[in-house]
């Protein structure tokens, strides 16, 4: 079969990179556009990819998925101080 893949200018580039790998991987011609892009693994020998998310086009170091885990996960917590759901209120009951 053929498998046709579009790209514009609002890819991200690790998605680019990670595209460019698995052609190199699979043994097929890597388009002029791809090949222009450096990887910077390449230069490590261009084994592995993120240990995060198992991303290709990128190191742990540069993960566009950790900053987004972490304003979800940031974003579901509370601030007990702030609310008086935890040590921050009520202090009128206690009698020093």
């Amino acid at each position: 079969g053929v498998a046709t893949t579009y790209i514009n200018k609002s890819c991200e580039e690790t998605t680019l990179l990670d595209l460019k790998l698995l052609l190199k991987e699979a043994k097929q011609r890597i388009p002029p556009v791809l090949q222009m892009l450096e990887d910077p693994r390449e230069a490590h020998g261009g084994k592995g990819g993120c240990s995060f998310c198992g991303g290709l086009g990128h190191t742990i170091v540069d993960c566009p998925k950790i900053d987004k885990d972490a304003r979800r996960v940031a974003g579901n917590q509370r601030d007990a101080l702030a609310t008086g759901d935890g040590y921050g209120g009520g202090w009128e009951g206690f009698l020093l």
